[in-house]
């Protein structure tokens, strides 16, 4: 009986430990279904948010330039007035400067 008990205390440990190893969090994946619910507003403080930690991945922070501009962009398809979609996309292309000029790779 013990050593079935130490056996489940050894795997339940194991799992907790390889799940959190794994499970990273999916800052891109959650701003994309953000996007596709069109929550923009939801989605630029989100990338704010993320931007603004210091233990963002790198990966990750070089992005948000770009995820910002893409969300501006799905934004000012679904406006109705000109002018704002006109400046949502000001907006989007100033992201995407800031994007090419941190990765001009």
């Amino acid at each position: 009986m013990a050593r079935h008990r130490l056996a489940l205390v050894f795997l339940s440990v194991l799992c907790l430990l390889t799940s959190r190893l794994s499970a990273a969090e999916p800052y891109l994946e959650f701003v994309e279904a953000l996007r596709d619910r069109e929550y923009f507003d939801t989605a630029m403080e989100y990338l704010e948010w993320a931007d603004a930690r210091s233990d963002l991945p790198a990966a990750v922070k070089a992005v948000i330039p770009f995820e910002k501009a893409a969300t501006l962009i799905q934004l000012a398809k679904v406006q109705r007035n000109p002018e704002a979609a006109n400046a949502t996309l000001s907006r989007a292309q100033a992201f995407l400067e800031q994007f090419l000029k941190a990765n001009p790779d």
